[in-house]
């Protein structure tokens, strides 16, 4: 589940909420709930208003 989603937000750019249910299939119930966590501990940015998100750049940094 995790994967699938940092595999979409992994280029940086803003992604739609919607966007990332269609391609992972999904619900959007699963997706908040991994954005969620990926926005507590900083891992991701989030516009709520736009539902949108996309990874912070420091993240982007880390080896993997």
């Amino acid at each position: 589940m995790f994967e699938e989603i940092l595999g979409i937000l992994e280029d940086g750019r803003w992604h739609e909420f919607e966007e990332i249910t269609n391609e992972t299939l999904m619900n959007e119930v699963k997706v908040q709930g991994v954005v969620k966590f990926l926005n507590k501990y900083g891992f991701a940015q989030v516009d709520s208003d736009d539902k949108k998100v996309r990874l912070n750049p420091d993240f982007l940094k880390l080896p993997i």
